[in-house]
């Protein structure tokens, strides 16, 4: 299936000496589409679709994962379609929208003010992802960093937290016409709620990496992690908890909130908010957990101290920069 709006990833396993034959024949294809043209440019229309090469990753069987795909710049038009598709739908039960308790407090005021105050939403589905092990001195059962942010948001701008389970019921009834996504980790078996997409019409999702969900996406908007950008989290105990970004972000993947920003400017909002810091301070009044928390106050040191002083990492152990999506991309063009 081609895509466009983006590159769009494929990963092939193949053995080492045929992986450098492939990625000659690759590397031949990004050069001769950018002959005589600047491969950084990225304007919002009127540019063209090429072969990019992502990268490789080795298997335990020695063998080996290229990454490559086609790179479309027109990033603006991605937009533009989904608030087109979008908006139609806006109020009725048939739009839902579906939210990771991974994002970060920024993340999700921006994109649940977008979904209720653009979309007419009413409710909002979690997804995130599955429980896991625990013990009984720190590790807990849930690995999503703020569920709780997630609880407080959604009931301060007068959402109804739905389970994910109510949202496949819905899907299978088919109540769901469309889906706007805030993230796409869910609590299920991927490729089983990646067929159950298959009946919804239309799908506009925020998403870091590539998986069976992101498969079946129309649009797909390539969001940043809290490692690239700064923002708070809501821990288990209600504790808010600040953060700064330790990485930039890959290409045109940004936060949650800035995608949502777009949306919303797209959709004909005057009052766009710039950065993480103007999205709190905005936003936070409608959350009453949120309204006077420090935000500036509580952020962590913005330089390293004298001595030694230990990388930035991601929570997940990913490596920095761990990223399949760097530009948004619309299926079917």
């Amino acid at each position: 299936m081609v895509k466009a709006g983006t590159r769009v990833t494929r990963r092939l396993s193949r053995p080492m000496a045929t992986a450098c034959w492939t990625l000659v024949v690759v590397v031949a294809a990004v050069s001769a589409a950018f002959r005589g043209t600047s491969a950084q440019v990225s304007l919002p229309t009127g540019q063209n679709i090429a072969p990019a090469y992502e990268g490789w990753e080795q298997n335990p069987d020695g063998s080996f994962n290229l990454v490559f795909g086609y790179f479309n710049r027109n990033w603006e038009e991605a937009i533009d379609l989904a608030i087109k598709k979008l908006k139609p739908l806006a109020g009725s039960p048939g739009l839902a929208i579906l939210a990771s308790p991974l994002a970060s407090n920024e993340d999700l005021m921006s994109s649940l003010a977008f979904a209720k105050d653009v979309l007419g939403a009413s409710s909002v589905y979690v997804g995130g992802r599955p429980s896991g092990a625990e013990d009984h001195y720190l590790m807990t059962s849930d690995k999503n960093p703020n569920r709780k942010g997630l609880e407080w948001i959604a009931s301060g701008l007068g959402l109804a937290v739905k389970s994910f389970q109510e949202l496949q019921s819905a899907i299978a009834g088919g109540t769901v016409k469309a889906l706007y996504a805030v993230g796409t980790e869910i609590p299920a078996d991927p490729l089983a709620f990646a067929e159950q997409l298959k009946a919804i019409e239309w799908i506009v999702a925020q998403a870091c990496n590539e998986g069976p969900m992101a498969s079946h996406v129309d649009v797909v908007l390539p969001a940043s992690t809290h490692l690239e950008d700064e923002g708070s989290f809501v821990n288990l105990d209600g504790i808010i908890q600040r953060f700064r970004s330790a990485y930039p972000p890959r290409e045109q993947s940004q936060p949650h909130w800035k995608w949502a920003e777009a949306l919303s400017r797209a959709a004909g909002t005057a009052d766009v908010r710039t950065s993480a810091r103007q999205v709190f301070r905005a936003l936070c009044g409608r959350v009453e957990a949120l309204a006077s928390f420090p935000w500036d106050q509580a952020a962590p040191a913005s330089r390293a101290g004298p001595g030694i002083n230990p990388l930035p990492t991601a929570a997940d152990g990913r490596p920095p920069g761990y990223r399949e999506f760097g530009v948004p991309r619309v299926r079917g063009i």
